[in-house]
């Protein structure tokens, strides 16, 4: 077997209006704590709370989990908020027509943000 890349993603801290999680840091801890127990020198990359953006996360599959080869496994592991969105391909493998997405720390900001300037527009 090969090299172990993972990356490991949770997210506890959201700002206002998105509600905080609890026990998505500890996820992460108990994931790379078991990798790290079956093969120990796994290549991990954590990625937590506010680290979590968009471009973080991006650079973080590109990067790190594209270091892997034929031989080698990569992982990527996420704990925090999802959501869904139309799919792009209607009737393809998505029987709900809605593709889960990932909530990232960026995008819930930029979410806050949208929420704060609309309610100041329209509140």
């Amino acid at each position: 077997m090969g090299q172990l890349y993972a990356v490991l993603v949770g997210i506890d801290l959201y700002p206002s209006p998105v509600p905080t999680l609890a026990g998505c840091r500890a996820d992460v801890e108990a994931a790379k704590a078991l990798l790290r127990e079956r093969k120990p020198d796994a290549r991990i990359l954590t990625l937590v709370d506010a680290e979590a953006t968009r471009q973080r996360v991006v650079e973080a599959i590109s990067d790190h989990l594209g270091q892997g080869n034929s031989d080698d496994t990569v992982l990527f592991f996420y704990s925090g908020h999802g959501s869904h969105r139309p799919t792009a391909r209607p009737g393809g493998l998505a029987p709900s027509e809605q593709d889960q997405t990932l909530v990232l720390c960026m995008l819930a900001c930029m979410f806050a943000c949208l929420m704060r300037h609309r309610r100041g527009i329209f509140g």
